[in-house]
C-alpha cells in the first residue's frame, strides 16, 4: 500500500513538472535577456555568458537542434563526435546571445498566443520592441519533452528557419573537415563574439 501511494505521488509530481505552457521557456529566455541587457555593461561579455548559460541550456533543446542543423549526417557521427558538435554549437549560441544583448535602451519583449505548427509542435510568436525603430519579429518552435517544453528552432519574420539556414553550411563543413572541423569552426565563431 505504501509503495502504491509513493508511486502515485511520483507520477503526480512528474505530471506537475511537465505542466508548463509552451510560452514558458520563451518568457524565461526573455526575462534572462532583459536582465543581462540591463546589467550588460557592468557584467561584460563573460558575465553575460555566465548568466545566460543555464537559461539557454534549459529552454533550448540544443542536442535536437544540432541534429536538425546537420541533418542526415548526424547518424554517421559517433556519440563522442556528436557530443562535441553539440557542445560547440551550444557555446556558439550562448556567445551570440551574450554579444547581441549587451545593453538595454528601453527594449521590451512581447509574447503572442501560441498556435500549432505545421508538422507538429507549437509556434510562439514574439516581438522585440525597441524604444524607437523597427520591431523585430521572431517565432519560436517548441516541442514537449520529458522535462517540459523546449525551443527547437527560431524563425525570423515568422518564416526563415535558423536551423535551415545553417544546415547547408554545417553539412558542407562536415563533409570536408568532419565533426572536429565543424566543432572547431563553431568554437572559433564563439571566440569571435567575445572580441570588443
Amino acid at each position: 500500500m505504501k509503495l502504491a501511494f509513493l508511486l502515485s505521488l511520483l507520477l503526480l509530481w512528474a505530471v506537475i513538472a511537465r505542466a508548463d505552457e509552451p510560452a514558458d521557456p520563451v518568457n524565461r529566455l526573455h526575462d534572462a535577456l532583459l536582465a543581462v541587457m540591463k546589467d550588460g555593461p557592468q557584467l561584460g561579455f563573460d558575465g553575460r555568458t555566465q548568466q545566460l548559460t543555464p537559461v539557454i541550456t534549459q529552454v533550448y533543446d540544443m542536442p535536437g537542434m544540432t541534429r536538425t542543423a546537420i541533418g542526415s549526417q548526424a547518424s554517421k557521427l559517433t556519440p563522442e563526435e556528436l557530443d562535441r558538435v553539440v557542445q560547440a554549437f551550444t557555446h556558439y549560441t550562448i556567445a551570440t546571445y551574450a554579444r547581441q544583448f549587451a545593453s538595454w535602451d528601453g527594449e521590451r519583449f512581447e509574447t503572442g498566443t501560441p498556435g500549432p505548427a505545421h508538422g507538429g509542435g507549437t509556434l510562439v510568436p514574439t516581438r522585440i520592441i525597441p524604444a524607437g525603430g523597427a520591431v523585430a519579429k521572431l517565432t519560436y518552435l517548441l516541442r514537449p519533452s520529458e522535462s517540459g517544453w523546449r525551443i527547437e528552432d527560431v524563425l525570423l519574420d515568422g518564416t526563415i528557419s535558423q536551423l535551415a539556414v545553417r544546415r547547408a553550411e554545417f553539412q558542407a563543413v562536415l563533409k570536408v573537415r568532419g565533426a572536429d572541423g565543424l566543432a572547431e569552426m563553431l568554437e572559433s565563431r564563439a571566440s569571435e563574439q567575445a572580441k570588443p
